[in-house]
């Protein structure tokens, strides 16, 4: 099935499903209103005129009332969900078409300076691969994205368990956008820091148990007395039941400001908590194969019980606040159950318990999430695979490697065999010469993540990157193109003294002054990185670095990229080939703008 085909028939299933909720939700609004009304009435004649079974019709009624309010918040949710459905695919076909590009998140914040290659190579920023491949809806699931991205483990094995954990999500779509229409939520996005303190400050409202006790006896005792008396008819003593209903009120005046902070904490995490809830749910329902998402699906359980669980007894107690949420329910639950206490004393001893916890649910619902968002690539391109991890040497070798931030009908891949070399990279300009080093580096970023890469087969070492390729002067340090571009180029040189596997991808080597320099200088550059422990890709113009290909001892391989002419255009086809470059362009490129310099 043609990818289109299938994320269109999945947006048209969803909306069907929409259509559908938006009509029992419709339907249950009437019958609320309906059932609301009821109670009302029954209130109205259980003062009038009150009976025992006008009492229990009154109840009954208003009982009804929040079982329907309860299905409706539940149909509201599912419609939620569905319509986040519609999105998710909606950005499926913008991934494909190339439109992806619009997203608004793109990671800017993680660019980092002690790491040069995320911005050379596109890893964070517009147009970028986080842009592209992110689908995390939680703030931890962004930043475990990035760290791995970033700073990946760069153990073998544990690469590998995350390569089998990758390879299993890409054929759960079905869960994978279940848990990314979760995200409507802004909170979710934000840092869940304060929740976690929220939750694990065990502080009570009151130190005495006997204030504690007085409060959740008191209802009970106020409801039996009352019906004691209604039902008996002892219109005498009606006067208890006024003075208990007083009593009530000043409890709820009077503790107001105690209660106060601890209802806001609870009103204020109840959409995330719900958010998270769903996603635990999803991921609780769900079974899996691969070491690693198994072994993170165990950290969601306490005591053998599952962590949905365990939130679904904390968002119980959130949506019994909803109780009083009309005049109706205010009486019955706000004043008479004094609810506001209640639903504090439970919040309270369900901290006890398990609020240390909560940060590790959410950290595993980060990592799920990362993962699933590594699998994307494969849903968008079919010329994806896992690399070969290579636990000696220095190896990048590949067949049809391509970059995949450009389209399949776009990309021109290459056959890449860069084992224990240096490959020096020559040809005109926007030929293909940046793009390439670009190519290879974004799929080491990839690989290391656990990911797939863009090529039909690849094999490669795992070693440190290191860059230089998009150099902006930085005039807030008073320091030139040229001079940021020789602190990239130091970085590698210390490197060489640590004696770590490093691969590095200079883009024009210093371009930025003149040509006798600049040959020294880059001569100079590779004769230090000329390693047993190194390897790299190097572009440039210069094409006396071409001779350095014959001293057997500098490893040193010359390819280049070339261009043809037909009429006043240039053709590009992007492919690598062997030997040093014979061709140049720039003039050609000057005369097409119409500086003619001949």
């Amino acid at each position: 099935m043609d990818k289109n085909e299938e994320f269109l028939r999945r947006i048209e299933n969803f909306k069907s499903e929409k259509s559908k909720l938006k009509q029992n939700y419709n339907m249950m609004s009437l019958l609320r209103f309906i059932v609301f009304i009821m109670a009302i009435s029954f209130t109205y004649f259980l003062v009038k005129n009150p009976s025992i079974f006008i009492l229990l019709g009154t109840i009954l009624s208003f009982v009804l009332f929040v079982y329907i309010l309860k299905i409706h918040e539940k149909i509201s949710d599912r419609l939620e969900v569905a319509n986040n459905l519609v999105e998710v695919n909606e950005k499926y076909l913008k991934r494909i078409d190339g439109t992806w590009t619009s997203f608004q998140d793109f990671g800017e914040e993680f660019q980092d300076e002690e790491y040069p290659y995320l911005g050379d190579l596109d890893i964070f920023g517009k147009k970028s691969l986080f842009q592209l491949i992110n689908t995390c809806v939680t703030f931890l699931g962004r930043k475990k994205l990035a760290e791995t991205l970033k700073k990946p483990d760069k153990n073998i094995e544990k690469i590998r368990m995350r390569q089998k954990a990758v390879e299993e999500l890409k054929d759960k779509i079905d869960f994978c956008q279940n848990v990314e229409s979760q995200g409507n939520s802004n909170e979710l996005g934000t840092d869940p820091s304060e929740l976690f303190n929220d939750l694990e400050n065990t502080e009570h409202l009151f130190k005495n148990f006997l204030v504690e006790a007085f409060i959740r006896i008191l209802p009970v005792v106020s409801i039996v007395v009352s019906i004691v008396i209604i039902y008996m008819k002892l219109k005498a003593y009606y006067w208890v039941i006024a003075a208990l209903f007083v009593l009530h009120m000043l409890i709820n005046i009077m503790g107001y400001l105690k209660v106060a902070p601890q209802l806001r904490i609870i009103y204020k995490i109840r959409k995330d908590l719900k958010s998270y809830f769903r996603i635990l749910d999803i991921i609780e329902n769900e079974d899996f194969k691969s070491d690693y998402l198994k072994e993170l699906k165990s950290v969601l359980y306490f005591e053998n019980k599952p962590a949905y669980r365990i939130f679904k007894s904390l968002i119980s107690i959130t949506e019994k606040l909803e109780f009083k949420n009309n005049i109706f329910g205010y009486v019955i639950f706000g004043i008479i159950m004094l609810w506001d206490y209640q639903c504090v004393f439970e919040f309270e001893r369900w901290k006890d318990r398990y609020g240390k916890i909560v940060s590790k649910w959410v950290d595993a619902i980060g990592e799920f999430e990362s993962l699933s968002s590594l699998s994307v690539i494969f849903r968008l391109n079919s010329h994806m695979v896992f690399p070969e991890l290579s636990e000696s040497g220095l190896v990048f070798s590949g067949k049809e490697v391509g970059h995949p931030l450009i389209g399949e009908e776009k990309r021109v891949n290459n056959d890449v065999d860069m084992n224990n070399k240096i490959f020096v990279i020559t040809g005109a300009n926007m030929a293909g010469k940046t793009t390439f080093l670009r190519t290879v580096g974004i799929n080491l970023v990839l690989a290391y993540a656990g990911a797939p890469v863009c090529a039909s087969n690849l094999k490669c070492s795992v070693v440190d990157i290191y860059t230089s390729m998009r150099i902006t002067d930085d005039l807030n340090n008073g320091m030139s193109t040229f001079y940021v571009e020789l602190m990239r180029v130091k970085k590698m040189i210390e490197n060489v003294k640590k004696k770590t596997p490093m691969i590095f991808l200079i883009d024009e080597i210093f371009h930025g002054t003149n040509s006798n320099d600049r040959i020294a200088g880059a001569k100079k550059v590779l004769k230090i990185l000329n390693e047993n422990w190194i390897f790299g890709l190097i572009s440039t113009h210069d094409f006396e670095l071409c001779e350095l290909e014959s001293d057997e001892k500098r490893r040193i391989k010359n390819y280049h990229f070339s261009e043809t002419y037909l009429e006043d255009k240039i053709i590009f086809d992007y492919k690598l080939k062997d030997g040093p470059s014979d061709t140049t362009n720039a003039k050609y490129l000057m005369k097409m703008i119409g500086i003619n310099v001949e």
